[in-house]
């Protein structure tokens, strides 16, 4: 199989279904996600393509962030928590 950035909406939506969440396919297809577009959607945009199951939204969340090597959000990091140089 190629890589993921280059599969089509009916590829994503494949892949999915073979998550477990058959429902959701229809949902990428709809949205027009391919695997470019896959690469971009996170937790809080899931919602916006109609997947709105908490359960379910950060399973498919994390299996992106696997899918294309990303690292996983660290919720506990705050603004507060950076550092900024004045000049």
């Amino acid at each position: 199989m190629f890589p993921a950035e280059q599969w089509t909406p009916k590829e994503v939506a494949e892949w999915v279904t073979g998550l477990g969440y058959p429902q959701y396919a229809a949902c990428f297809q709809a949205n027009f996600i391919d695997g470019v577009k896959l690469k971009d959607v996170d937790a809080s945009r899931l919602p916006q393509i109609g997947i709105t199951d908490f359960k379910h939204l950060k399973h498919i969340a994390k299996e992106i962030r696997q899918l294309f090597d990303q690292e996983t959000p660290n919720a506990a990091k705050s603004i507060a928590d950076i550092s900024f140089t004045t000049h």
